[in-house]
């Protein structure tokens, strides 16, 4: 495969000895920007100033991507030192690769006060068809009483179940993200069930009064 890019945000942030949430995920293509299934990557935890580990106190754990192209990491635990680490994924065939950056506190770190969150990319609407996935995947930008960026802020993403409903991986009806440098956080990939109708994610900072709701609309499976 050609590259390797993570679904959602690189960034996470964990108390020591807490399992990272959301498990990393990875998206991989090839040359031509087709998703690749069915492909071998490699989740391989590098040490900085804290550490963490894989089930069974392993550091490298494989994974097989799925027809969407996404392959998810084991589930993470920190270890109980304050610090940070990475976890380097890479293609067993090809050279794409990529990193994600943990950082382990003591206690809950603050959070940047968010007053405004606006849809990202595709706006604030999705149509997918019953049991399909929701794509482009849900993202929004936050931002501060001036209109700034704020990155670093913890986002909520929450299913309302409506006449239809949609779960994202686990299957967990919330997921949470971190803004990046220029203030967006995506959340991980989300699935419609079967029926057909119509939900809401509802989006919320860990600190501040903004919120943000998008729609899906679930629609007969096209044949």
């Amino acid at each position: 495969m050609q590259t390797l890019v993570p679904d959602g945000s690189a960034l996470r942030r964990v108390v020591v000895g807490e399992v990272v949430v959301p498990d990393l995920v990875v998206v991989a293509r090839d040359f031509d920007g087709n998703l690749v299934p069915d492909a071998v990557v490699v989740f391989e935890i590098h040490r900085n100033t804290s550490n963490g580990q894989f089930p069974g106190g392993s550091s490298t754990e494989p994974a097989t991507t799925k027809g969407d192209g996404k392959a998810t990491a084991p589930t993470l635990t920190a270890d109980d030192e304050v610090g940070g680490f990475t976890v380097h994924v890479t293609a067993q065939d090809g050279p794409g690769a990529t990193d994600f950056t943990i950082t382990v506190y003591s206690d809950p770190p603050p959070q940047p006060r968010v007053e405004t969150l606006t849809p990202s990319g595709a706006g604030g609407t999705r149509e997918v068809p019953a049991g399909g996935a929701v794509y482009p995947d849900l993202a929004v930008i936050a931002q501060d009483f001036n209109g700034n960026p704020v990155p670093d802020a913890d986002v909520k993403f929450t299913v309302r179940p409506g006449t239809s409903s949609g779960s994202f991986p686990g299957p967990h009806p919330t997921a949470c993200a971190t803004t990046d440098d220029d203030g967006e956080a995506t959340a991980p990939h989300l699935t419609a069930d079967n029926g057909v109708g119509g939900f809401t994610v509802h989006v919320t900072p860990a600190n501040g009064p903004a919120a943000f709701d998008f729609t899906v609309t679930v629609e007969e499976e096209r044949a």
